[in-house]
């Protein structure tokens, strides 16, 4: 079945399941930031994120895209942390070196894998891999003030470098011509402005 020129499949389907996680996790904080007047994040927003990675995982792999699968893995630990955190706020803080060692082994698995196919080969992979080296940049700039707050939090930086990663990935999904991601990037725009704008309003 095609839909305004793109094919849809059974795993297209699918990369729209993950998705509609990563949407609702975002209308989610959104709307528990509103009612607050300020920016908050509920556990379910990790709870959510965590699910729809594996997800986009599997989709991306499937796609042969690396430069989304290297960067849904790598964020996985971010994820983690910020659910520990949760459930166990004011702990000690996490050694910066493990965390670090995690993310990279897990952003070292897609390269291994994904070493002698055609897509790392293509030029236009280099501007995916930038455009996930920003975006998935967020989420330790975040957990870096989460672990010196002792609870998990969304700092003003965090939604600026969203803003940045997620217009470069927008670029690259619609270069690649892949409804799930393009859909995927296209409309978070305005919950990462709205946060920006609560943020400064706090400050």
């Amino acid at each position: 079945m095609t839909m305004g020129g793109f094919e849809i499949t059974a795993w297209t389907l699918f990369g729209f399941c993950g998705n509609l996680l990563f949407t609702a996790r975002v209308l989610l904080q959104w709307i528990a930031s509103e009612r607050q007047r300020r920016s908050v994040v509920p556990v379910a927003f990790w709870w959510l994120s965590w699910l729809a990675s594996i997800i986009m995982i599997v989709y991306a792999y499937r796609r042969g895209e690396l430069p989304f699968v290297l960067g849904f893995a790598v964020t996985l630990v971010p994820y983690t942390r910020n659910l520990l955190l949760h459930y166990r706020p004011r702990s000690n803080p996490a050694p910066i070196g493990l965390i670090l060692a995690a993310a990279v082994v897990l952003g070292c698995v897609p390269v291994f894998v994904f070493y002698e196919h055609e897509a790392v080969k293509d030029a236009w992979t280099w501007l995916g891999l930038l455009g996930n080296a920003v975006f998935g940049s967020r989420f330790f700039v975040q957990w870096v003030r989460s672990e010196s707050e002792g609870r998990s939090v969304l700092p003003l930086s965090f939604w600026y470098v969203s803003l940045l990663g997620g217009t470069i990935l927008l670029a690259y999904s619609l270069i690649r011509g892949d409804l799930v991601f393009i859909l995927g990037y296209l409309f978070t725009v305005v919950p990462y402005a709205r946060n920006i704008v609560l943020l400064r309003r706090q400050a």
